[in-house]
């Protein structure tokens, strides 16, 4: 699959690695908000983390999108998201697929 075939007008597209594995993560944004690809040296791959710039450019929004497949290592996926926690710990939001199936988010 190409990249283009999924593109929607009027914003722009980021994908972590769609085209070599035929799964991945795709993000849309508005082409009217400043945005940027972040890249983070870790040792998982199936994310995408971008950078928003808001309204008043002294803020910025991390936005962190995850994929757990059940057969990933945690440990992997644990460090990530403790690294890019105290990397960019202000304006930070995480969304995905975690696969978590018996976590307790009460005391996560």
């Amino acid at each position: 699959m190409e990249l283009s075939e999924f593109s929607i007008p009027g914003y722009d597209i980021y994908s972590n690695n769609l085209s070599c594995n035929q799964r991945g993560i795709i993000v849309y944004v508005s082409k009217d908000l400043p945005c940027k690809l972040l890249n983070v040296n870790v040792d998982f791959s199936e994310f995408l983390l971008i950078e928003i710039e808001t309204l008043h450019a002294c803020n910025k929004m991390i936005i962190g999108v995850i994929y757990s497949s059940k057969t990933d290592n945690d440990l992997k996926l644990y460090e990530f998201i403790n690294s890019i926690s105290r990397d960019y710990k202000n304006n930070l939001l995480l969304v995905g697929n975690f696969n978590w199936p018996n976590i307790d988010w009460k005391i996560w």
